[in-house]
């Protein structure tokens, strides 16, 4: 069966080409009216035959400059209006693709962004050295509660991973659990957010810091000279450094097994008395799946069935936390449609 959504891409794909097709040979023609350029080199540089330059110039009324009557200023006010719209209509396009989509996060060190270094044990062995210890999330909603003490926690929904990479037993081991939300104090996610920037743009709502880095999916909506420069520095700070991440992550979407709604929330917490532990359900750690999942594994303190202790202070209505999960499963389904598709263009193969 053909996906519907792989269908849209590319159709959306083509008329996307298309319309960058027109603005070439609308810049061209630019050029031809206003540099003097001859219609053989006209043709040249708009990339298409002659014949239908002619043609284009006809159905559009942009007379040769030796019979036309209309102020060549007149003309060169119709095709910048025209590439005008055509940079909307390509914005458009693509916006339509991604409108379910938010942003990825991706933070670098979870041990920094929460002050606290814990080697951790994998397979019976002690940890010699952590590598890597990343969170990366398809983010959904951002929600707030209480600790007992006042402190004000922070919750990031989303699909996500805490993707690692470490040394043990004389090799190097990579290994990841799955998550769908992330708890920080107030604090410490003003930190990471306000880390020292290598990046942001008034454009784009997009940042590169030192602690993290946010790519929204609207990135692609942007014109084509912004996407180039943003992506050389993407490449250079995120794609390149943390690819395996990246991939980890889309292939962990693809699988029809990941964000299950009835498994509930995998809470990564930052926050006391849970610093550095992954919370579950009771339910779902006393599954086969859940036994295999709480394993322990680097740079985590602990994966423990104690999520009831905060769940409630996050979604005091249980209603709500059976749409965030299904939420949650949504979003993936809709990145590995339409979005993995788009972010695959920006890794490096």
């Amino acid at each position: 069966m053909k996906d519907n959504s792989s269908d849209e891409l590319l159709k959306v794909g083509e008329r996307v080409k298309d319309f960058n097709r027109e603005i070439t040979l609308l810049k061209a023609l630019h050029r031809y009216y206003v540099e003097g350029l001859n219609l053989d080199e006209l043709a040249e540089e708009a990339k298409i035959p002659l014949r239908e330059v002619i043609l284009f110039m006809n159905e559009n009324s942009f007379g040769r400059k030796s019979e036309i009557e209309e102020e060549i200023g007149d003309i060169i006010l119709r095709i910048d209006d025209r590439i005008k719209h055509l940079e909307e209509d390509i914005r458009d396009e693509r916006a339509s693709l991604v409108e379910k989509l938010n942003s990825i996060l991706l933070i670098y060190s979870w041990s920094k962004a929460i002050n606290l270094s814990f080697p951790g044990f994998y397979a019976g062995q002690m940890i010699n050295k952590v590598e890597q210890d990343s969170i990366i999330m398809l983010t959904d909603q951002t929600q707030t509660y209480a600790e007992i003490t006042g402190q004000e926690v922070v919750v990031l929904t989303g699909a996500g991973l805490y993707f690692s990479k470490f040394l043990v037993g004389g090799g190097y081991v990579y290994d990841q659990r799955e998550i769908n939300g992330v708890a920080l104090p107030m604090e410490s996610l003003e930190s990471l957010f306000n880390a020292e920037k290598i990046y942001q743009s008034d454009k784009i709502d997009a940042q590169i810091n030192e602690m993290c880095s946010m790519i929204p999916f609207t990135l692609i909506t942007q014109p084509s000279s912004v996407q180039a420069f943003v992506r050389g520095v993407f490449s250079r700070n995120i794609f390149l450094p943390y690819k395996e991440t990246f991939d980890s992550l889309l292939r962990h979407c693809e699988s029809a097994q990941s964000y299950v709604p009835e498994e509930g929330f995998k809470i990564l917490s930052g926050a006391e008395p849970f610093a550095n532990k992954i919370l579950v359900s009771q339910e779902f750690a006393e599954t086969g799946k859940g036994r295999e999942y709480c394993k322990p594994t680097a740079g985590l303190s602990n994966i423990i069935p104690a999520l009831d202790k905060i769940l409630y202070n996050i979604f005091p209505d249980p209603q709500k936390i059976k749409e965030r999960v299904a939420k949650i499963n949504e979003l993936k389904t809709e990145f590995v449609k339409v979005g993995h598709i788009l972010l695959k263009e920006w890794i490096p193969s």
